[in-house]
């Protein structure tokens, strides 16, 4: 076998080798490129959860308190009305 043969097969060899090696470089890279997008997505979803949930908890404040300021005050102004009168009636 000539040298020059021998050569080419040797130079041939070792493009198949970093071929081989790009290739699945390529694949690891587009495989850590699909983990991170999951990955992202997966943080989206858990925000898109806590901020439902801080609103959703924020607009049940704003609702509830208030309803409950209005209850607590027409109460304690019906007992000053009550108490009044009782007052009128006793003297």
């Amino acid at each position: 076998m000539p040298i020059n043969d021998l050569a080419d097969k040797m130079y041939d060899d070792s493009n198949e080798d970093e071929s081989k090696s790009s290739r699945s470089l390529d694949a690891t890279t587009q495989a850590s490129s699909t983990d991170t997008d999951t990955i992202s997505e997966t943080e989206k979803m858990q925000n898109m959860i806590i901020i439902g949930c801080v609103l959703g908890f924020g607009c049940l404040l704003l609702i509830v308190v208030p309803c409950c300021l209005v209850c607590f005050i027409s109460h304690l102004k019906k007992d000053e009305l009550s108490q009044a009168e009782e007052g009128k009636i006793g003297s």
